[in-house]
């Protein structure tokens, strides 16, 4: 039996959750992945998380009003550190997550050493099936995740006064 064939940008893999004695690996669209992700949580053969997130740093160039993590700013753990990070995404991995969103603070400002955000969403993404980010919108926006959410609380007026001017 052959794997069904997918468009070249189809890079994940389904481990047969539903049959767990099977080895066989088949690469599947990500429609029919979710379909069959939410198939096995109904037989109830265990949990599995469908969406992880994890927040990488405290730091922020902003300093929005409502924000949970402005305190928490300039303290030596206010990062997390590249090896962590990828124990995590392993853990999240092993579980069977398929998406994963990357917060913050401002995750585009996520480094450890020489590793950049960019490095992290690399290997995110050969991981799960999807790669998002939650950012304020203030840096450039060129990472290679599949989703970049962008935090607006409003209008202009609405979202100036509440993330410090930086609506335009």
């Amino acid at each position: 039996m052959t794997a069904p064939t997918t468009k070249p940008d189809t890079r994940f893999a389904y481990d047969s959750m539903v049959t767990e004695n099977t080895t066989r690996r088949m690469t599947l669209p990500w429609p029919v992945d979710l379909f069959l992700f939410y198939l096995h949580r109904k037989i109830g053969r265990r949990p599995v998380p469908l969406l992880a997130s994890f927040k990488v740093t405290y730091q922020c160039n902003l300093a929005c009003r409502a924000c949970p993590f402005h305190h928490l700013q300039g303290r030596a753990d206010a990062s997390m550190n590249m090896t962590t990070a990828l124990e995590a995404m392993n853990t999240l991995q092993r579980l069977g997550t398929r998406i994963v969103v990357f917060e913050g603070g401002e995750p585009l400002l996520w480094r450890d050493g020489f590793f950049r955000i960019h490095d992290l969403l690399r290997e995110a993404r050969r991981r799960f099936l999807r790669v998002a980010v939650t950012t304020n919108g203030t840096l450039p926006l060129d990472v290679p995740a599949h989703t970049i959410w962008v935090s607006v609380d409003g209008l202009k007026k609405t979202h100036d006064e509440l993330r410090s001017g930086s609506f335009n």
